[in-house]
């Protein structure tokens, strides 16, 4: 199986994404900004399929 993490995003600066191939990426250094992640999922058989998250990073403080 094959995976693959892309990023498009709106913001002046682009996050760094970790393990973009991994079935678990990190993405880090989000600025203020919209940004859309779309997964690529490849299987043996050649047969493929995706999904995009849309995130929108407002100016705020962090609740954890």
């Amino acid at each position: 199986m094959t995976l693959l993490l892309l990023l498009c995003c709106s913001s002046a600066k682009a996050p760094t994404v970790e393990n973009a191939d991994r079935a678990v990426a990190t993405v880090s250094k989000l600025s203020v900004g919209s940004y859309s992640f779309k997964l690529v999922v490849k299987d043996s058989e050649g047969l493929t399929n995706e999904d995009v998250v849309k995130i929108t990073v407002k100016e705020g403080r962090c609740v954890v």
